[in-house]
């Protein structure tokens, strides 16, 4: 269990949340990256931060509601990748999630190699489904994510990314969701991952594919991708986007 929270911001929330501001800007200004994506990030950021000061008992959520929150995050927040890469360069979305992932790293090396406490920020974290605290280390499953996302819109062409990219958000954030609110046996060779479950997951992201897409292939990619997430344990926010994009390239070549 970690140590009790810190009830107003430190000179270190501070910095992290003028960091990520400062990273924002200097992708606008500097970088003359499109304005829509960084105002519908910044909004985002603000309405969340609003939603949990104006959350009058953020501790009283059980653990379930709390993987909700994190998995309801987890589409919201690949749907936009996806826009992006959708109307955007793929060099606004690697900047995006390089700066996230600069923040988050920060953060981690406070809280636990520097500070070794929690600051302000860390129940904010927990409020949203983020078990660190509970842990009582980094959620690394956080960086296999952008470093999935990553991969995805480096290596791959811009429908073989959308493909892994709504793998990666629809399937597996919807197979999670399901996976908590309705009971069904838990997969052969899985230690949490269940059927109902899977099946979710592959009907929602074989539905947003094919229409974002309208290629029966990529629904190979996704099965592909889908297959992978059960298996991958802690690592599927690495693969899954990984091989799906890698399964529709390699159909498209064909």
């Amino acid at each position: 269990m970690s140590k009790s929270m810190v009830g107003r911001p430190t000179a270190y929330d501070i910095l992290l949340i003028l960091t990520f501001l400062v990273s924002l800007a200097y992708g606008l200004v500097y970088l003359s990256l499109p304005w829509f994506p960084i105002a519908l990030e910044s909004l985002v950021a603000t309405l969340l931060f609003l939603y949990y000061i104006l959350s009058k008992k953020p501790s009283k959520d059980g653990l379930q509601t709390k993987r909700i929150y994190r998995k309801t995050f987890h589409i919201i927040g690949g749907l936009f990748l996806t826009f992006f890469v959708m109307f955007y360069s793929p060099f606004l979305v690697v900047y995006l999630v390089l700066s996230l992932l600069s923040i988050a790293l920060l953060y981690e090396a406070l809280r636990w190699c520097i500070l070794r406490k929690p600051i302000w920020l860390s129940e904010g974290l927990q409020f949203f489904g983020v078990p660190e605290e509970l842990r009582g280390g980094p959620f690394y499953e956080a960086f296999l994510g952008l470093a999935g996302v990553l991969i995805t819109v480096s290596f791959f062409n811009k429908e073989a990314a959308i493909c892994g990219l709504l793998t990666l958000s629809v399937g597996d954030g919807m197979s999670g969701l399901v996976g908590e609110r309705i009971k069904t046996p838990i997969l052969p060779l899985s230690r949490q991952k269940t059927v109902g479950g899977l099946f979710a997951g592959l009907f929602a992201s074989s539905i947003m594919t094919m229409l974002v897409l309208g290629d029966l292939k990529a629904l190979i990619g996704v099965l592909l991708g889908m297959s992978v997430e059960v298996f991958s344990q802690d690592l599927d926010n690495l693969l899954v986007p990984v091989s799906s994009a890698l399964a529709y390239t390699v159909l498209l070549a064909i």
